[in-house]
């Protein structure tokens, strides 16, 4: 199957509809938050798939696949990172239409003209998929403990205790 570019917006109600189904890349250059990321392949391929379920409701089953290159918070240097997410969503109009979702769908809220921003909904889970402190794996880092090895500075040792005036006042009430 020949990749596309994924729509911008979508209604999902009229696509569940039509069980439509996408199969294709966004580009990462239209995904602003991604690009100081650096999206080594410049692209999040993206498979959408619309349909109804047994209750009836319209359901978008999204898989994402993409790298992102990333920091290592250990030793600073750059990484690969897969990033591989599958979310099932249903539109809802409002928080109490949320509320009442079945717990396998994540609730995404319906714009004014009744469509989904299918960029900005993909561009927001790869962001949640990154981890707050990106680090190598532990036997690929090059930085191989997070302790410093060394003598203590004796100095700080010699520093007088600054509540032994107080200590001292304690004891003349006494």
């Amino acid at each position: 199957m020949q990749k596309v570019n994924i729509p911008v917006r979508l209604d999902p109600v009229r696509s569940a509809q039509k069980r439509l189904r996408y199969d294709g890349v966004i580009p990462q250059q239209v995904l602003p938050r991604l690009v100081e990321m650096a999206v080594p392949e410049g692209r999040v391929e993206v498979t959408l798939a619309c349909d109804r379920d047994e209750q009836n409701l319209a359901v978008m089953r999204t898989q994402v696949r993409t790298q992102l290159q990333l920091v290592c918070q250990r030793c600073n240097d750059t990484f690969l990172q897969d990033v591989d997410i599958d979310v099932s969503y249903s539109p809802v109009r409002d928080d109490d239409a949320a509320e009442q979702l079945p717990s396998i769908y994540e609730p995404v809220m319906l714009t004014e003209d009744e469509d989904v921003h299918i960029h900005q909904l993909i561009e927001d889970e790869v962001l949640l998929a990154v981890p707050f402190a990106p680090m190598h794996e532990p036997g690929s880092c090059k930085q191989t403990s997070h302790m410093s090895w060394g003598e203590l500075d004796e100095s700080v040792e010699d520093k007088p205790n600054p509540f032994a005036v107080l200590n001292k006042l304690k004891n003349s009430e006494e």
